[in-house]
């Protein structure tokens, strides 16, 4: 079982509520892991969404596969209802190809996204069409994005064998196309390290190129297993 967990609380709009995923974690045989989650966020895209204090919950389930020691694929199937009475599906395949051994790890990657929602933003008429606007949030509609490839990752621990302290950094460029006719280069770096048994810290940083996605993101926590 695990739990990622906190309460959100903000000066204005967005009432106080806990956000989380909670689930638990199946093996049924040492190739495949099941995974079954509830999640419930916050929607915090832009002014309006805020104002509307929209959050969305819903389920999640995960399955993770690896028919050898090189090639890792996961599938994820996310159903998410928001309070604005709107549906959401995703789906993601991802899949990983170790080329050379660790602990310098270098890997081809290679995924596939899919959302699709129950109903689309709508405008308001006026002179304002952000105002009181419905779904006031990005909804694609029937939006598939694949995407290609490479990582690198370094071990800076000693010891790599499970329930060692781990350290590693990671750097990667994935090329994604998009249904829109829009295609971008994502950049990615990655910092990871096990402070305990059962506490990790982490660090990410990403820059995305091209328009219309460019943008900068960066963030750190701490992962408690339980």
């Amino acid at each position: 079982m695990f739990l990622d967990a906190e309460v959100q609380r903000y000066d204005r709009y967005v009432a106080t509520r806990p956000v989380f995923e909670a689930g638990i974690k199946i093996r049924t045989c040492d190739d495949l892991l099941w995974t079954i989650s509830g999640t419930m966020q916050n929607v915090l895209e832009n002014s309006e969404s805020l104002q509307q204090d929209i959050y969305r919950g819903g389920l999640r389930t995960d399955l993770k596969f690896m028919p050898n020691n090189y090639w890792e694929s996961e599938a994820t199937y996310e159903l998410q209802g928001y309070s604005d009475n709107n549906l959401r599906q995703a789906g993601e395949l991802r899949n990983r190809l170790q080329l050379t051994p660790d602990p310098r790890r270098f890997s081809l990657l290679v995924d596939f996204y899919y959302w699709n929602f129950a109903h689309p933003s709508e405008f308001s008429p006026g002179g304002d069409p952000f105002l009181n606007m419905t779904h006031p949030y990005w909804t694609p509609m029937n939006y598939a994005m694949p995407g290609v490839g490479v990582e690198w990752k370094q071990w800076l621990s000693w010891d790599r064998f499970d329930g060692a302290d781990h350290c590693w950094v990671s750097f990667s460029a994935m090329k994604r196309w998009d249904s829109q006719n829009q295609n971008y280069i994502v950049y990615r770096g990655m910092l990871v390290w096990d402070i305990t048994r059962r506490l990790s810290g982490y660090a990410t940083g990403e820059y995305t190129d091209g328009a219309p996605y460019r943008g900068t993101g960066a963030h750190g926590g701490l992962a408690r297993k339980f």
